[in-house]
C-alpha cells in the first residue's frame, strides 16, 4: 500500500493529542489546580484539536454517510467538543478532566486502530490537505511539577 500523507499526518496529530491526555493526568496526579489544567486543555482544543477534528471529518467524507466508522468518529467529535468548551466556564471538577482524558484517549485509539486503516485501505487521496502545527509554548507547564512554575 502506498504512503498516504493525509492519514499519516492525522496519525501524527493524534500522537500530539495523546500528549494532552498525559498532561491532564499528570496535573491531576500532582494535585494541580483544575483551573490551570482547564485553561491549558481549552487552549489546546481551540488552537489544535478543533481544527484536527475538522480535517479528520473532511477525510471521512470518502466514506459513505451510513458508514459506522464515520458515524462513530464524527459522533465522538460532537461529544468531545462541548466537554472541551466547558473548560471555559470553569464549572468543572478534576473528575470531569479525567473523564475528558479517558473519552479522548478512547477516541484516538479508535481512529488510529479502526478508522485510519480503513480510509487508508481505500487509497484515499485528498484534494487538499493542510497540516496543523501546534505551538507548545504554554507559559504554565503544570505537567512538569508545581515547583517549576514561577509567578
Amino acid at each position: 500500500m502506498k504512503e498516504n500523507t493525509a492519514v499519516d499526518s492525522l496519525s501524527k496529530h493524534n500522537q500530539i493529542a495523546l500528549t494532552l491526555i498525559s498532561r491532564i493526568r499528570t496535573g491531576i496526579a500532582n494535585g494541580t489546580d483544575r483551573k490551570r489544567i482547564g485553561a491549558y486543555t481549552l487552549h489546546f482544543y481551540r488552537h489544535f484539536l478543533k481544527e484536527q477534528f475538522l480535517r479528520e471529518e473532511a477525510m471521512y467524507m470518502c466514506l459513505s454517510e451510513s458508514n459506522m466508522l464515520r458515524i462513530k468518529a464524527c459522533s465522538e467529535h460532537a461529544l468531545l467538543s462541548p466537554l472541551f468548551e466547558r473548560m471555559h466556564s470553569m464549572e468543572f471538577s478534576p473528575s470531569d478532566l479525567q473523564k475528558l482524558a479517558t473519552i479522548l484517549e478512547k477516541h484516538i485509539r479508535f481512529e488510529t486502530e479502526k478508522v485510519f486503516p480503513h480510509v487508508e485501505s481505500l487509497n484515499y487521496t485528498p484534494h487538499r490537505h493542510t497540516s496543523a502545527v501546534y505551538n507548545d509554548s504554554w507559559s504554565d507547564p503544570f505537567w512538569a511539577g508545581a515547583s517549576t512554575f514561577e509567578v
